[in-house]
């Protein structure tokens, strides 16, 4: 019995499940990164939704996004939703987390919003900030001797293959990407 409009379905491999209205079709991200999901030392009061990307674009799409009001006039609606960085996150950096298969995982900061953004920021700010440190991350190991998984080495992909699907907090100021793998 499919699901009905609206509803939430899951789909999980690995530790990190992907949660996503019922119009989330793998075809669209091919299928996911598994990760083992960041824990923190000390439990936390999970209280971030998460932040479900549009049209689930590869990491060099994102970072190829306008970058301002003028620029974003032609895209679609879901690309001009705002993120209400202050209510979401309660800080302007947090600590994104990588915990790909076969390589340490990996940290790094990332500014949600500038000190002159406004509290709301267009999602394709924070998309592009994103795909900026999963860039960052590709970088640093494409060299990397890897251990042998499933799907094969992240890293010596090609970026264009590594889908943006969302966003989750993992702990207190930690988030962590759910990224797929589309195969062009």
């Amino acid at each position: 019995m499919a699901a009905p409009p609206g509803s939430y379905s899951f789909h999980c491999l690995g530790d990190l499940h992907v949660s996503g209205k019922n119009n989330l079709n793998p075809a669209d991200y091919g299928f996911i990164i598994p990760q083992t999901v960041h824990r923190a030392a000390q439990p936390f009061d999970r209280s971030a939704p998460d932040i479900i990307f549009p049209l689930h674009i590869t990491v060099p799409g994102a970072i190829a996004m306008p970058r301002g009001e003028y620029d974003m006039r032609d895209l679609p609606p879901a690309y001009k939703r705002t993120i209400d960085t202050a209510e979401t996150f309660g800080v302007r950096t947090i600590q994104l987390h990588l915990n790909m298969p076969g390589f340490a995982p990996w940290c790094t900061d990332v500014h949600v919003r500038d000190v002159h953004e406004a509290r709301k920021v267009p999602i394709v700010y924070l998309m592009r900030r994103i795909a900026r440190a999963v860039e960052k991350w590709h970088k640093e190991h494409e060299r990397v001797p890897w251990q042998q998984t499933p799907f094969g080495n992240v890293a010596a992909g090609s970026l264009d293959n590594i889908v943006l699907i969302e966003l989750r907090q993992v702990s207190e100021n930690a988030w962590q990407p759910v990224l797929g793998w589309r195969a062009q």
